[in-house]
């Protein structure tokens, strides 16, 4: 387990490649992008319910979130880092681009305000 303080936008890839789950336990995350990051690059999420992104992590292929309680979290890294499959990464890969892209963030907004291009 280490922490990063701060990488080149170069090095992300390669970082998160390493990595068998992404953790994030914060108590104040507006939205969430490094989750987001994480997933595209394959790697299960542990994160607490702050992060902004629990709906997304609702689905246990994705990630889950939990209270910050350490027995919890042992449990969660320790299942993330023995079941890991191809599948899975390639779920969570297929998922993010779907459902996270800027046509689907244009066609949300303009669904939800009910607006119309003309």
């Amino acid at each position: 387990m280490f922490s990063i303080e701060f990488i080149l936008n170069s090095e992300l890839h390669a970082i998160y490649k390493s990595c068998d789950v992404f953790l994030l336990p914060t108590n104040n995350e507006i939205y969430g992008m490094t989750i987001l990051e994480a997933l595209l690059n394959g790697i299960p999420v542990i994160s607490t319910f702050e992060a902004g992104l629990q709906a997304i992590l609702n689905d246990k292929k994705l990630g889950i979130c939990l209270p910050l309680n350490v027995a919890a979290w042992s449990q969660a890294i320790k299942y993330d880092t023995v079941n890991k499959s191809t599948s899975d990464l390639l779920y969570r890969q297929n998922t993010v681009k779907e459902m996270y892209n800027w046509n689907k963030a244009n066609e949300n907004t303009y669904s939800k305000n009910n607006c119309r291009l003309c």
